[in-house]
């Protein structure tokens, strides 16, 4: 039986679309983190505990807000950006809500980081001294993780 050349490329022809996808990225692992407002070195990022203190400032622009970052792991390289919900809750009120289409990723050896979430509060009298849960969503092309924390929100 004689095969032409072509018959023994067909094989390889049929790969070239599937076989040129990058392959997917792992899960999508998500930390809480905060860092230093303006920062977006790794240097700067810092894991929050549960049950810790908001890392709460106060504003240029006038305003108090919780200085949120969050760590994504699993993260393919090509990605530049993410879609990043927070919510901070007390008991039934919604106290404040962070809504981004495009959050830059800062790729470190750590990685990939999303900094400088400011999290926009109103006045502290309604939020000071109160536990909160804190519901960071994150969504990187196909890839979504959703992560809880309980803070307590500082006295200023």
């Amino acid at each position: 039986m004689h095969l032409s050349r072509s018959a023994l490329f067909l094989p390889l022809l049929s790969c070239l679309g599937a076989c040129d996808e990058e392959l997917p990225a792992g899960p999508l692992g998500l930390s809480f983190g905060t860092n230093d407002p303006g920062a977006v070195s790794l240097e700067s990022f810092r894991l929050l505990e549960e049950g810790g203190e908001a890392p709460v400032s106060f504003g240029l622009q006038g305003r108090w807000m919780v200085v949120l970052a969050a760590r994504l792991d699993g993260v393919d390289g090509t990605s530049e950006s993410a879609a990043i919900t927070v919510e901070l809750r007390s008991g039934d009120d919604t106290l404040s809500l962070y809504d981004s289409p495009r959050v830059p990723l800062w790729p470190t050896s750590g990685g990939h980081l999303a900094m400088n979430l400011f999290v926009v509060l109103g006045d502290p009298e309604e939020w000071q001294g109160r536990p909160v849960e804190v519901t960071l969503h994150a969504e990187v092309g196909a890839q979504a993780a959703t992560a809880d924390l309980r803070l307590v929100m500082p006295t200023p």
